[in-house]
């Protein structure tokens, strides 16, 4: 049988120690990113506050997210969805799509900066108190666990 290039190669690395390090690299990168493509489906949130103001009583602010990594809701007066929304490295809103009804202040005016914050969103932490934060540069939603 012919030898390839790495199996010359692999009795030096793992004496150098340095194949446990690849391949601890390698597996680090699969879970980290398995986090990243899975820990959100299925779950569903109502919005407390964004960029720090809270959603006004009475109006619906919902993100669900589904396992092929759309999500949808509602943005406070419409429904909204977006196609999957995860990447390597977090998460981002893309083409995101809405009903088009009027609706009163506050329901208009919230829906507006909220979907003016998930076009921004970059990223997502869950806190130790079990809320959602999706955040990016200069923005940042906090939903609450739905019931």
């Amino acid at each position: 049988m012919k030898e390839t290039r790495l199996s010359k190669f692999l009795p030096r690395l793992a004496t150098a120690g340095l194949l446990g390090a690849a391949l601890a690299t390698t597996a680090c990168t699969a879970v980290e990113d398995f986090i990243i493509r899975t820990e959100l489906d299925d779950t569903k949130w109502r919005a407390a506050s964004i960029d720090g103001i809270p959603v006004p009583a009475g109006v619906e602010v919902t993100a669900n997210f589904a396992k092929d990594g759309s999500v949808s809701g509602s943005a406070g007066c419409n429904t909204y969805s977006v196609g999957d929304v995860r990447t390597s490295s977090g998460l981002k809103f893309l083409q995101i799509a809405t009903t088009r009804r009027l609706c009163p202040d506050p329901q208009m005016a919230t829906e507006i900066a909220f979907v003016a914050a998930l076009e921004g969103v970059r990223n997502f932490r869950i806190t130790d108190e079990g809320q959602l934060t999706l955040f990016g540069p200069g923005t940042t939603v906090l939903f609450d666990p739905a019931q």
